[in-house]
């Protein structure tokens, strides 16, 4: 009884320009993450400040987002607004519910509450972004 034995051949083609193609995504990836997370954060800031409320326009004057800081594998941004009473104006609340203040559409939990709203849609835009950033090294 004789035995077939299959033949397997492999052949790889452009190994190094593979190899150049990885080092090149895994170097932009954190880079690529610190872009869309500052993005997304001024993304929420815009909606954040609109909700700040105005009386002389200096705590909506000092909302700032920091840039990326990577430290190991996270990356963080910083998002605040920048006056002596801008947590107190955050953080007022009546029975715990945030308060409205007078001019229309502005309240406490100005800047937790964007946030909050946004998370899911905000996920799923860094997701697709980084997504077609693999597709267009992968390709």
């Amino acid at each position: 009884m004789s035995r077939i034995t299959p033949e397997v051949k492999a052949e790889v083609r452009n190994l190094k320009e593979e190899r150049e193609k990885l080092r090149k995504l895994k170097e932009g990836f954190p880079s690529e993450v610190e872009k869309v997370l500052y993005q997304e954060a001024w993304r929420v800031m815009g909606i954040s400040i609109k909700q700040a409320p105005i009386d002389t326009g200096r705590l909506r004057a000092s909302a700032r987002v920091d840039l990326p800081v990577r430290e190991g594998n996270a990356i963080s941004i910083r998002l605040s607004y920048n006056t002596d009473y801008a947590k107190y104006v955050h953080e007022r609340n009546a029975g715990g519910f945030p308060v409205n203040y007078r001019a229309p559409g502005t309240k406490s939990m100005f800047l937790i509450d964007p946030l909050i709203e946004n998370i899911t849609e905000m996920e799923r835009r860094i997701s697709r972004r980084l997504e077609r950033m693999v597709m267009q090294h992968d390709g």
